[in-house]
């Protein structure tokens, strides 16, 4: 399935919805090389960065569009410049289902930032000495959720984090990717712009 800027968002998940029916999607927005590789050879929670929002691991958003949504994301993960003729994106969004009942998961918050939130985001994105422990402590979880933060580069800065509005995110590790039917690929859907 392969969708480029003339499609309207609306077009492309009347698309979506009938060929996946309804069950609940999550989208991993990547640049395309990085869709090719994971395609091919999986996913490697290993060439994920440990600075994210909450740790390293495999992000999805539930979201497509929007500020937030992965369809932004996509945009923004790959561009590349063609003398003459100006800068381009190339980005990708994979979508899969992921059945998060067998495994143990972290929720927090998802509606406003809440103190737990803001000091899990400061503790992954800048860690320190006395972050450690609860770096390693949310390992022991397979998904963590919550709100995306939405200034990463600056909280790594020292500021505090703050968040994009109704942008609800999951970090799977090791745990949900090696289950063989807990989280499936669907497809992939090409970003041109």
């Amino acid at each position: 399935m392969v969708f480029n800027k003339a499609v309207d968002t609306e077009t492309m998940m009347s698309t979506i919805s009938s060929i996946f029916g309804s069950n609940t999607l999550y989208y991993h927005s990547t640049s395309l090389a990085g869709s090719v590789l994971i395609l091919k050879n999986g996913m490697d929670i290993q060439e994920c960065s440990p600075f994210s929002d909450f740790g390293q691991g495999f992000y999805l958003n539930g979201k497509l569009e929007g500020e937030s949504g992965a369809i932004q994301w996509a945009k923004q993960k790959s561009s590349f410049t063609v003398k003459g003729k100006g800068t381009f994106a190339c980005g990708a969004i994979l979508l899969y289902t992921v059945d998060f009942g067998e495994f143990s998961m972290k929720a927090l918050a998802s509606e406003t930032a809440d103190e737990e939130w803001k000091s899990t985001i400061k503790d992954h994105r800048k860690p320190s000495k006395e972050s450690k422990s609860i770096v390693t402590a949310n390992r022991r979880f397979d998904c963590i959720s919550g709100l995306m933060c939405s200034n990463g580069v600056a909280v790594s800065s020292g500021k505090n984090p703050t968040h994009y509005e109704n942008s609800l995110q999951y970090v799977v590790r090791d745990g949900i990717i090696e289950a063989d039917d807990a989280m499936q690929l669907l497809g992939i859907i090409l970003i041109v712009c």
